[in-house]
Order: C-alpha cells, then sequence, then structure tokens
C-alpha cells in the first residue's frame, strides 16, 4: 500500500500495521490497516500440514536406513550400501532441518497474530512459547547423523544384548508423531477461539482432553482407530527393537527379526488374546508390553461404548421399535387363538364323529396352543426391559402433563366462557320478552276486534 500522508504526520506515531491514504473525492486521510489476517492463517495452516508430512517422511527414512544397516551389520547383506544408507541419513537432517525452520516460522505467525502486527521480535516470545519451541525442535531434530555408528552391549542377569545406535534413533523419531497431536488441537473445532469463549461461560476449561472427549462422544471411531493404530505401530516397532538384540541361551531374537512380528505381538497383547507364541524378555520390551495392553484395555472399553452409541436408537426411533414389537406379540397372540379355535372345532368334529384316535392326537395340540398362549401373555405381561418402562412411564406423564395443561387452560378462560354465556343468556332473555310483547299485542288486537263484532 502506497503511503500518501503528508510531511506534518510524523511517521513515529503510526502503528506499524497502518498506512493513511488521501481521498481525493472527500479530500480527507484515510486509515487503512495493512495487517491481514487471513493470508497469515493460511500461511500457518500451509506450515503446519507441511510439517506433518515431512515429519511422517523423516520417521519413514529412519526405519528404512536402520532396518538397511541391521541387515548390512548383523545379517551382512551385501545388497544393502553403506553408502546409501548414509546418503538416507543425510536427507533426513536435511528434512529435520527444514522443520525446525518451519516450527520457526510457525512461532512467528503465531506471534504476528498475537500482536496484530507483521513487524516482530521472536525475543517477545513468552517464557512458556520459547520453552515450547526449544522442545519442538529438539524433537524434530531426532535423527541418527550420517557416518556415526555406535553400539551399546553388555551382559545382564538374563543374558546379553546388543543394540545399534540407528535402531534407537529409529525408535526415539516415532516421537515427531507430536506434531500431528499439535495439529489437531490447532484446528479442532472445540479448541476454535469461539468456542473457548462459550465453554468459559460455562466454567469449562478448553484443553486438548476436553476436545478429545467431546470427539469421543460425537464421533467415537475417528478418535478409537487412530490411537489404536499409533499404539500398534510405535509400540510393537519398540519392542521388536528392544527384544532384537537380546541374547540369550535358546533364544537369539530371530522372532523379532520383521517389525510385524513385534506390531503382531502388541496386537495380541492389546486385543488381551495372548497366544503365547511370543512374549518379551527384557525389561525395556516388557515395560512397553505392560503400557501396551493398558492402552489396550483402555481402547476396547472404549470401543465397546462406540459401538454400543452406534446401535442405540434416538427417541423417535425407540418409540417406533416398541410400537412394531407390540404389534408383532399381538399378531402372535391372535395368531395362537385362531390356532386354538380351529383346533378346537376339529376337536368337536372329531367328537361327534366318535374317533378316539382322533380326538386324542388334536386334544395334544390344543394343549399345546394353549400353554404357548399362556406362555406368551405371561412373557409379554412379566418382563419389561427398563428402557421399556423408562419410556412408558414417560408417555404416561406426557398424556398427564398435557391433560392437567388442559384444565388449567379451561380455568383461566372459564371466567371468559362464563361472560359469553351470560351475554348468550341475556340476548336470549331479551328475544323472549320481545317475542313476549308482540304476543302481547297480539292478543289485545284480538280483544279488540272482538269487542268491535259484538258491538255490530
Amino acid at each position: 500500500m502506497v503511503d500518501n500522508t503528508s510531511d506534518n504526520i510524523p511517521k513515529e506515531m503510526r502503528a506499524p500495521s497502518w498506512t493513511m491514504k488521501f481521498n481525493r473525492l472527500t479530500a480527507k486521510y484515510t486509515l487503512i490497516n495493512l495487517f491481514n489476517y487471513g493470508s497469515i492463517i493460511k500461511r500457518k495452516i500451509m506450515i503446519d500440514f507441511l510439517i506433518c508430512s515431512l515429519s511422517f517422511i523423516s520417521i519413514f527414512i529412519s526405519f528404512q536406513e536402520a532396518e538397511m544397516y541391521y541387515e548390512l551389520t548383523v545379517y551382512n547383506n551385501s545388497s544393502k550400501s553403506l553408502i546409501l544408507i548414509n546418503s538416507l541419513r543425510v536427507i533426513n537432517c536435511v528434512f529435520s532441518i527444514i522443520i525446525c525452520l518451519l516450527i520457526y516460522m510457525n512461532y512467528k505467525n503465531s506471534l504476528r497474530l498475537s500482536q496484530k502486527s507483521e513487524d516482530v521480535s521472536m525475543s517477545q516470545l513468552m517464557l512458556r512459547e520459547r520453552l515450547c519451541l526449544i522442545i519442538e525442535i529438539i524433537i524434530s531434530l531426532i535423527s541418527d547423523p550420517p557416518y556415526l555408528n555406535f553400539i551399546f552391549e553388555g551382559p545382564t542377569p538374563q543374558g546379553y544384548v546388543y543394540y545399534q545406535s540407528s535402531t534407537i534413533f529409529s525408535s526415539l523419531s516415532f516421537i515427531k508423531g507430536y506434531h500431528f497431536v499439535k495439529l489437531y488441537t490447532n484446528y479442532t473445532v472445540w479448541l476454535s477461539q469461539e468456542n473457548q469463549i462459550k465453554s468459559k461461560k460455562y466454567g469449562v476449561n478448553s484443553s486438548v482432553f476436553f476436545a478429545v472427549k467431546a470427539d469421543l462422544k460425537l464421533k467415537p471411531l475417528i478418535v478409537i482407530i487412530p490411537l489404536a493404530v499409533g499404539t500398534v505401530f510405535l509400540a510393537g516397532y519398540i519392542i521388536r527393537n528392544m527384544e532384537r538384540g537380546y541374547i540369550t541361551k535358546g533364544w537369539e531374537g530371530e522372532y523379532f527379526k520383521y517389525a510385524t512380528n513385534g506390531w503382531w505381538c502388541a496386537i495380541i497383547t492389546m486385543t488381551t488374546v495372548g497366544y503365547g507364541d511370543v512374549y518379551p524378555k527384557t525389561d525395556i520390551g516388557r515395560l512397553f508390553i505392560c503400557i501396551t495392553g493398558i492402552v489396550g484395555l483402555v481402547l476396547i472399553s472404549l470401543y465397546v461404548a462406540a459401538l454400543n452409541s452406534a446401535v442405540s436408537f434416538n427417541k423417535q426411533e425407540f418409540h417406533s421399535y416398541l410400537e412394531i414389537k407390540r404389534i408383532k406379540s399381538n399378531i402372535r397372540i391372535q395368531h395362537t387363538a385362531s390356532n386354538i379355535i380351529k383346533t378346537a372345532a376339529s376337536m368337536l368334529k372329531a367328537k361327534k364323529n366318535r374317533n378316539l384316535n382322533s380326538m386324542f392326537l388334536i386334544g395334544i395340540k390344543l394343549k399345546h396352543f394353549a400353554n404357548h398362549s399362556i406362555q406368551s401373555k405371561h412373557s409379554l405381561e412379566k418382563y419389561i426391559a427398563p428402557s421399556e418402562m423408562l419410556l412408558e412411564i414417560e408417555k404416561k406423564l406426557e398424556r398427564d402433563i398435557n391433560f392437567v395443561k388442559q384444565q388449567f387452560i379451561d380455568v383461566k378462560y372459564i371466567g371468559e366462557k362464563l361472560k359469553i354465556i351470560q351475554k348468550e343468556q341475556k340476548k336470549i332473555e331479551a328475544s323472549i320478552d320481545d317475542v313476549l310483547s308482540e304476543q302481547r299485542l297480539i292478543l289485545n288486537k284480538f280483544a279488540e276486534y272482538n269487542i268491535k263484532g259484538y258491538a255490530l
């Protein structure tokens, strides 16, 4: 925006995000806001999604180069080149540095939005925000440096452990999944600025836990499925890495050669199946398998609750279900009653023909129908589900409330109705008086005519 202000207006008095433009038609200066919320928010959203995409690629590269290096050094797989492995590590480090720069840019955009100005400095960040920035940068820098290979080995009370630095860094790289959690917290509708203000009116602290609980209430599977998949991948991969380097008599970690077996171990633990075909033997592996089992129990409980919520009826559907159920029960009872009548008629016919065998068979059939009818009636009257009972009570209350409302309405308007009746009664009385007066006039006329006739 071109600044057309005159020389007599000091520029240091103007806000950095505002300028003044001269309008020739009105011959006045107009303040114009140069701060563009929309463009900054779009940049912030684009950077957030780019950070998540690069974090996913970084995790995948860490996984691939760790697998390639382990096969090259332990299994002597000549198809895996050390040059290729170091090239992947260099690419991963470059991605990590780009992620850090993007995080820095995003914090600067957030500062622009809070200060409402384009000219901001990172020194204006609060202490808490600085700590969060440092932690996110440290998390994003987790990657295996090229040409740097350490081996951690040593005896344990049960056996011998052998861990490579690439394996440890690939396990730690899953912490970068934090960026996906942050993306959720930044753009979920439950934590928007408008909804946070509404929540504060009711004394609710809008946090990540509130958003997760709200989504579990509204769309539970959207929360449960990503949590379950993420837990399986993370726990299974870490357990597999910890167990693969464990060597003892009769156990050399061969079962955990493939990552899929670690994920299988996590799945059977989370679902509480426990086939017993594989289990961890290291202390770290046992710790993670215990955490995985606890998380699995929580997720299964949430899934059962979500399934129950998904198949439950709303009020209108439940009314329809009970009505159809009653109709079906009545039709079944009527069908049984018609069978009893038909069987009784057959019994009378057999009795007239004195056919004892037919009478005996028809009697058994009649008894069966009668018992079935009695049982159906008793089962219909004896057991009422709590939900059906509550619905019946609700219907009865609605009928009673409507009746009481009608009575109150009648009491309210009874005075007006009485006045209307009194007016109508007065009208009727007036019309009766008119008729009586007309009758008197007619009688008087007849009396006059009679007197005149006698005189003649």
